[in-house]
């Protein structure tokens, strides 16, 4: 039986050499034989087109072209490729280059995304309405963010991070959505009436979720306007945050989208804050990797349109 090792080589070797941008090229001096035309029919300067076909001539191993008097005329080779390109060109650009849309009810995706806790509380129940109603073979993996300042894709395998919009970032990034800063405290909690004041947010102990290395806005607000809070617990896990605010006397600043789904089972009250706080943003992040693709695309636009859709809910409510 005959070797084909040393043949599937040399043409994996030749293989590497090929550039698609070529075939263009040279589908454009097979058919008008002519270098200066081929060059002005694809806008290149002549010298350019010349070393093309000087390349192309490596690369096939045939002349192509061959000067008969005043004019060049086609090798047999050439004819016959004159013949296969333009069906090439065509494969190429249907199977190759054409990246198909994204179809939500038939196509099979699994994305891999990073988001805080808070963030997740938020975003998780949506991912699962659109699996149920828009996207039945979408399938998710939810990941902890990492450190602030650490490089959010250095997980390859990662396809989008949410990341508050204080976080800084070398990736583009865009607004997913933005939330405001609300008090939390127990229903049972006597000390505050229907409003939260500056008074009670300085007496009453503070469970609060942030950083250790970075304050929460709502934090730097009470600073300027003169409250030194009494902390009696910090943490970087929101959802932990406001279940201890429940049976107590305790306070808590959260994002309003987190605290609304906890409210009715831990028995939370949600008040205003008694002065301005900007609100938070959350921003998502495409793997670079994911340029151009129509899921990744499609997912974010479902998740800004659940959002809007939720947010019109409560405020409904």
């Amino acid at each position: 039986m005959p070797n084909d090792a040393p043949r599937q080589n040399d043409l994996a070797a030749r293989l590497t050499n090929v550039d698609l941008n070529l075939i263009p090229s040279l589908l454009a001096l097979l058919q008008e034989q002519s270098v200066t035309l081929a060059s002005e029919r694809l806008g290149l300067s002549q010298p350019a087109m010349s070393h093309t076909l000087a390349r192309l001539r490596a690369i096939l191993g045939d002349d192509l072209l061959v000067r008969t008097g005043s004019k060049y005329a086609l090798t047999p080779r050439a004819r016959a490729l004159l013949v296969s390109v333009p069906a090439i060109l065509q494969a190429v650009s249907e199977n190759i280059l054409h990246v198909p849309a994204f179809e939500a009810a038939l196509d099979v995706r699994h994305f891999i995304l990073s988001m805080p806790t808070s963030t997740s509380v938020v975003i998780a129940p949506l991912l699962l309405h659109i699996t149920e109603t828009l996207a039945p073979d979408m399938s998710f993996d939810i990941r902890e963010s990492p450190e602030p300042g650490a490089d959010v894709f250095a997980l390859h395998e990662l396809d989008l991070a949410l990341i508050a919009d204080t976080v800084a970032t070398g990736y583009a990034r865009s607004t997913l959505y933005r939330d405001r800063w609300v008090g939390v405290v127990a229903s049972n909690n006597d000390l505050v009436g229907d409003e939260l004041t500056l008074e009670h947010l300085a007496q009453l102990p503070h469970v609060a979720a942030q950083s250790p290395s970075l304050r929460s806005q709502p934090y730097v607000a009470l600073a300027e306007a003169g409250v030194d809070p009494r902390f009696e617990l910090v943490s970087t896990n929101s959802l932990m945050v406001s279940m201890l605010v429940a049976d107590s006397n305790r306070v808590a600043i959260v994002h309003e989208r987190l605290a609304r789904p906890l409210a009715e089972r831990f028995s939370l009250r949600i008040l205003d804050l008694p002065l301005v706080v900007p609100p938070v943003g959350v921003d998502v992040l495409r793997n670079p990797r994911l340029a151009g693709d129509s899921a990744t695309h499609w997912l974010v636009d479902a998740l800004r349109h659940e959002l809007a859709a939720t947010t019109t809910t409560t405020r409904s409510a």
